[in-house]
């Protein structure tokens, strides 16, 4: 009576056979005939739970966030080791992995094994590490074979304009243009915009930037992207930098830097972007998205639209006029090496030197080297960006290269070294008046209790009453101390407002030093830092990896398998080690489930059992 009322049966009923009719309702027609498969003795869950073990706090962190792991419901390791092991939650994070990964797993790449292992999709070590048997079954679902996009560049019935050297072109473009948007970057702050997961630019600054260079805002949206992806740049406080790498990475050749943008692009090449792309490869023209709602954000600053897509593809060479180059091939077979071989094969040469005409303006008839071109940067101002590039030196740009720590010889001596036509007059005559104009008035920080923060040191009267009456800096509202000016105004702002007024001004500290200009502040990579609850998650998963030992999991997986057949009033089939004799399979409802023993209900012998909890081998619910 006592185990009627327990389990909630009618008098008189027999417990056991009403039990077996309740368990085994309670399964699917297969679970239902006598067990017939090998029970699993290493569940994935306790291989994933060994592999978890050997994280820390930074690792769990990561981890919650590149499988997007709902962080309220991990209470502990096993918890996280069976979410990890959900198939919905593998299908998810395969579908997020970029197109190389995804490739490489179904070759048996090691590096992508690896990857996968991070992700703690693939477990093992080195020879012995492989996928997951559920997300190896998803991936030949996902992806049943591994196409050649090589080949398929070679046999698409494309017009005769698309030649072995399609898309290098715009491969060229697209470094320059990196180049170009970095430049901007490091001249001009611009403001990060925060999400809840990203750092980013918001869509008025992308507009303001494609306006700038002149080209479509999908394509600047997406290269400052792939900057940021690269760390080449990277948000400090409320601006963005660039990182060291992103100052060296102006200076490298033409192929290196379109191979970093494309690695970059492929990083964030799903699945199912890939195959967006690949349905419009031979599309006509009219039919294929090639235009996109420039009013629109998301459309502008998001990779997910589908004409951003094909227009980020077209800018990288990867496909032109709507057909796959066979560039593009090679990139989408994972093969970097022999694309770059490619690229470099069809760059035209470069050119070492360029006509400095008396208008003051520089012309390069050609390609200039990265380092070539950041030299000249340095002096003069890009007007025009061409085939044949137009640069201009000014009082302004030449201030800049004094401010750097270019004297007037080392600067005469460059443009002498590189000009095909000599220093004409007139822009000998723009460096020596710039030069000796240099350090007459000086911009520093002040503080003197009454809300005036910058100090303007003139080197003569006659100087500072200019100043003083220009009506071009109105809105530094200059008051006289002395024999200098004050102004409410930061000093970076009083000294850029200075340039644009043609005033030869120098930016100081408070001892008088010469600070660098907003160029030459360089910061380090940031990364997102996780939210309040995934970093406690973390921190906790972390605590517990540490305190318990691999002998716990085995158990504690056991426990929960067979508390939850408890509650459910579930049949389980277990493998029990017998002394002496080959293990038995029985079918049994968990009644009771402590920490060293099981009393279950035996349904075919209709017995109640007590086991101890270390005989158990295997368990099948």
């Amino acid at each position: 009576m006592r185990l009627h009322c327990l389990l909630g049966l009618p008098a008189g009923a027999h417990p056991a056979h009403s039990l077996r009719d309740l368990a085994r309702n309670r399964q699917p027609e297969s679970a239902k005939e006598p067990l017939a498969r090998p029970v699993s003795s290493v569940p994935d869950s306790l291989r994933i739970l060994a592999s978890l073990r050997t994280l820390d706090e930074r690792g769990f962190a990561r981890l919650i966030h590149d499988r997007k792991v709902n962080a309220r419901g991990i209470d502990d390791l096993l918890d996280l080791a069976e979410w990890l092991e959900a198939p919905s939650n593998i299908a998810a994070a395969l579908g997020r992995l970029d197109w190389p990964t995804l490739r490489g797993l179904r070759l048996g790449n090691v590096d992508a094994l690896s990857r996968a292992a991070d992700l703690q999709l693939a477990i093992g070590e080195g020879a012995e590490r492989s996928l997951l048997p559920v997300a190896a079954e998803q991936l030949a679902q996902l992806l049943p074979e591994v196409p050649s996009y090589s080949q398929l560049a070679a046999s698409q019935d494309a017009d005769e304009s698309v030649t072995p050297a399609a898309g290098t072109a715009s491969a060229q473009h697209i470094a320059q243009l990196a180049n170009d948007a970095l430049w901007l970057l490091s001249t001009s702050p611009r403001l990060v915009r925060r999400t809840r997961e990203h750092a980013r630019l918001s869509g008025v600054e992308i507009r303001r930037l494609s306006a700038e260079l002149e080209t479509d805002s999908a394509v600047v949206s997406a290269l400052y992207r792939w900057l940021h992806a690269a760390e080449l740049i990277t948000p400090r406080g409320d601006l963005w930098l660039l990182t060291h790498a992103g100052a060296e990475f102006c200076s490298l050749p033409v192929s290196t830097r379109w191979r970093t943008l494309v690695q970059a692009w492929l990083r964030e090449l799903t699945i199912e972007r890939l195959a967006t792309l690949r349905e419009s490869f031979g599309r006509d023209a009219a039919e294929a998205p090639s235009s996109f709602d420039e009013d629109d954000t998301a459309e502008v600053t998001l990779p997910n639209a589908i004409a951003a897509q094909l227009a980020a593809a077209a800018a990288l060479g990867i496909a032109d006029r709507g057909w796959l180059t066979p560039l593009g091939g090679f990139v989408l077979d994972d093969d970097l090496a022999a694309a770059t071989e490619l690229l470099e094969h069809h760059l035209p040469e470069e050119i070492s030197q360029v006509y400095v005409q008396p208008d003051q303006t520089i012309l390069a008839p050609g390609p200039l080297s990265g380092i070539l071109d950041q030299q000249l940067r340095r002096v003069a101002d890009l007007e025009r960006r061409a085939l044949a590039s137009e640069y201009r030196l000014t009082s302004a740009s030449l201030m800049r290269a004094l401010n750097e720590g270019m004297g007037e010889a080392e600067i005469r001596s460059f443009l002498d070294t590189i000009s095909l036509t000599g220093i004409p007059q007139p822009v000998d005559y723009l460096i020596s008046s710039t030069a000796a104009a240099h350090g007459r008035v000086r911009v520093q920080a002040a503080d003197f209790g009454t809300g005036l923060a910058t100090r303007i040191v003139v080197a003569d009267s006659q100087l500072r009453d200019t100043l003083a009456v220009d009506t071009a800096l109105g809105t530094l509202a200059l008051r006289p101390s002395g024999a200098d000016l004050l102004s409410r105004v930061s000093p970076h702002v009083a000294h850029a407002a200075l340039l644009d007024a043609r005033y030869a001004a120098i930016l100081e500290d408070e001892n008088g030093q010469p600070l660098p200009p907003h160029d030459q502040q360089l910061a380090e990579p940031q990364h997102p830092e996780p939210g309040p609850i995934a970093a406690r998650a973390a921190a906790n998963l972390a605590e517990q990896a540490a305190a318990s030992d691999h002998a716990d999991d085995r158990l504690t997986w056991l426990q929960r398998r067979l508390e939850i057949a408890r509650r459910n009033r579930a049949e389980v089939h277990v493998s029990i080690e017998v002394p002496g004799k080959d293990p038995v399979s029985l079918g049994l409802v968990p009644l009771s489930v402590g920490g060293q023993r099981l009393r279950a209900l035996d349904l075919d012998a209709d017995v109640e059992r007590t086991l101890p909890m270390r005989s158990i081998l295997a368990i099948d619910d």
